[in-house]
């Protein structure tokens, strides 16, 4: 099971319901879940496979979650950065995190450009990378076995989105804290 189980259930329960707004923007579950569908199709277009990492340096937005959903929805790790990350930071969140591609946009495209051969998911119109095509995806989830820690759906760099807030300190500090982090290794469920 993951977590794009929880979507298509969602779906199937109630496709009418709210799911998601943005702005204006208003999707219920059965449009999420054909977004997710044809988003993990353009990711599997892109070479984006279970167990690989899709990193995205987005505002809080509709395309934002239809990459995680997409991701779920593949067995891939979703992982979210901070798209106020200075060139350096996000190059080396994005290395670190071995992501297969990288979503950015306006916002974050300037710094993307410093990612050494990263293939980048265009995202509202941005003029660098290019879009993610909608391609037919999977009819289900990916099965992946929860146990493992990259069926988490969520990698460690997650908490590169706190390094903006880390004032003056430089990325010696952020990679301390992240060192610390992994060093707690992982909770697997039934751990608990």
């Amino acid at each position: 099971m993951n977590l794009g189980e929880h979507l298509l259930a969602c779906a199937e329960r109630h496709p009418e319901a709210l799911a998601l707004v943005d702005g204006e923007r208003r999707v219920s579950y059965a449009e999420l879940l054909v977004l997710t569908r044809t988003a993990a199709g353009g990711l599997a277009a892109r070479g984006v496979a279970a167990g690989d990492h899709v990193a995205a340096a987005l505002k809080n937005r509709l395309e934002t979650a239809v990459l995680y959903w997409a991701s779920q929805w593949l067995g891939a790790v979703f992982v979210p950065l901070n798209w106020r990350l200075r060139p350096d930071e996000l190059s080396y969140c994005v290395t670190d995190c071995g992501a297969r591609v990288l979503a950015i946009e306006e916002a974050s495209a300037e710094a993307a450009q410093a990612v050494p051969q990263m293939p980048l998911i265009a995202v509202a119109g941005t003029a660098a990378g290019r879009p993610l095509e909608p391609a037919d995806g999977p009819d289900g989830p990916s099965g992946v076995d929860e146990r493992e820690p990259v069926a988490r759906g969520i990698h460690v760099a997650v908490v590169a989105g706190t390094l903006a807030g880390l004032g003056g300190r430089r990325a010696q500090g952020f990679v301390d804290r992240v060192a610390r982090f992994r060093s707690v290794g992982a909770v697997v469920p039934g751990d608990l």
